[in-house]
């Protein structure tokens, strides 16, 4: 049962390739310590205070706007004045509230012209509303005009729709240097750094998610040109996609991590497992999938504390959610448990999902250590679809009188048919 090893790593990759998981553009790599290179892709962390909180401090310490502000709670008039006085001299601010003014007015004309000068002197809000007016309107050049004036300014959703907009040419001409370079800078935000009211962390924790997957995309090379290809930096921003919540990426964090014998590796495979199984994610689109390859991957690392009981907890979950592989890591656990009735049931359950012979070579295998003659068409199907031991364990079949009268010539074939196939199941007796 010891090749469960290998039906780990193989049947991870392929469920992940059926269920859509790729589709995120993230491979998962072979080398699991960082290099010289990765941690250079750790930029210098530094503290980060949102555009709209810095806005509101700039405003606060206005004097001369406050001063208006009060006088027009005073007197319309005189703070008319005022604020148009402070407009006149370039102060973007006072454009805006100007534009606010008039547009309770209902002055078209003094309520346009204001609002196009605060947002041509890079007033936050000002921009803001032309942004949401071009999205009404169904304009992305002028979208993109004001998303990349934001993300000038440092707005991290605009850093995100300005990186995209140059990938995809939306709005924008398509230059993938400059997509990259704002989607990376603002990759780069560390949240525990990062100064900002909840609703502005929240969308700024969305954007910087987004805009990890797409760079994932990107490095990938699996949706965009070859030359964009980056393996260390593709696993570096799928790293930072998985710690900002994204289910899929957690799984492939997981899986990463759980190819690896190490201890330590195999307990991050742990940590990330049960960050995808987290209850908020139990509706979602890939639960059932992750607790499958959690569950396959208990059952080839049993050295791990309650690993047993997590396999048959998360096998059944899986099962729930129609993920029918998940019946072989619990068949698995049945025989090691020597409840071989079970673990037949089990076995015999995942039979039609088997395209490489190993789960026919399982059960196969458990059939021959009973001297159950079921063993014999179980393992030659294996065989067939190409499990080298499977044949190395007929021909053993045929020299046991326990498993029916002894064939040598039909143990000789059985031995150069698993020669053929794999040159390490050859017999130095052959």
């Amino acid at each position: 049962m010891r090749h469960i090893s290998l039906l780990s790593a193989a049947l991870a990759v392929s469920l992940a390739i059926s269920s859509g998981l790729m589709l995120t553009g993230c491979q998962v790599t072979e080398n699991l310590k960082f290099t010289q290179q990765q941690k250079q892709l750790k930029l210098n962390p530094q503290t980060k205070v949102a555009l709209s909180k810095l806005y509101q401090e700039k405003l606060r310490n206005d004097t001369e706007l406050q001063a208006a502000l009060k006088q027009f709670k005073k007197s319309q008039k005189q703070g008319i004045t005022q604020l148009t006085d402070l407009a006149e001299q370039g102060n973007n601010q006072a454009q805006y509230e100007l534009y606010r003014y008039y547009k309770k007015q209902g002055n078209k004309e003094q309520q346009q012209k204001w609002l196009d000068s605060a947002a041509e002197n890079m007033n936050y809000l000002a921009l803001k509303a032309k942004l949401q007016a071009a999205q009404k309107d169904n304009n992305p050049e002028e979208a993109a005009k004001y998303n990349l004036n934001l993300a000038i300014m440092d707005d991290l959703p605009a850093m995100y729709a300005t990186g995209y907009n140059y990938i995809y040419g939306n709005g924008l001409p398509v230059r993938m240097e400059d997509g990259l370079s704002w989607l990376e800078k603002l990759c780069s935000v560390d949240f525990t750094r990062y100064e900002a009211s909840e609703s502005d962390k929240k969308a700024a924790t969305q954007a910087v998610l987004d805009g990890a997957i797409l760079l994932c995309h990107v490095y990938s090379g699996e949706q965009f040109s070859d030359e964009y290809q980056n393996n260390m930096k593709n696993k570096h921003f799928s790293l930072i996609a998985a710690e900002l919540g994204s289910m899929e990426h957690q799984i492939l964090e997981a899986m990463r991590h759980s190819k690896s014998e190490i201890l330590k590796e195999k307990d991050q495979a742990v940590y990330w497992y049960k960050k995808a199984l987290e209850p908020k994610n139990k509706h979602t689109e890939h639960y059932g999938l992750a607790a499958s390859l959690y569950a396959h991957f208990l059952a080839d690392s049993l050295e791990i504390p309650n690993a047993s009981q997590d396999l048959v907890k998360y096998a059944n979950i899986a099962i729930k959610h129609e993920r029918t592989e998940a019946y072989f890591p619990l068949g698995y656990h049945y025989f090691l448990q020597k409840n071989f009735t079970k673990a037949e049931s089990c076995f015999t359950k995942v039979l039609p999902l088997d395209e490489d012979g190993n789960y026919h070579l399982s059960l196969g295998a458990m059939y021959l250590g009973l001297h159950d003659p079921k063993a014999i068409p179980v393992l030659y199907k294996a065989g067939q679809l190409g499990k080298a031991r499977a044949f190395t364990l007929l021909s053993q079949a045929a020299l046991d009188p326990r498993m029916g009268p002894i064939n040598p010539d039909a143990a000789l074939k059985y031995q150069q048919e698993a020669c053929r196939l794999d040159y390490k199941e050859c017999s130095a007796k052959e």
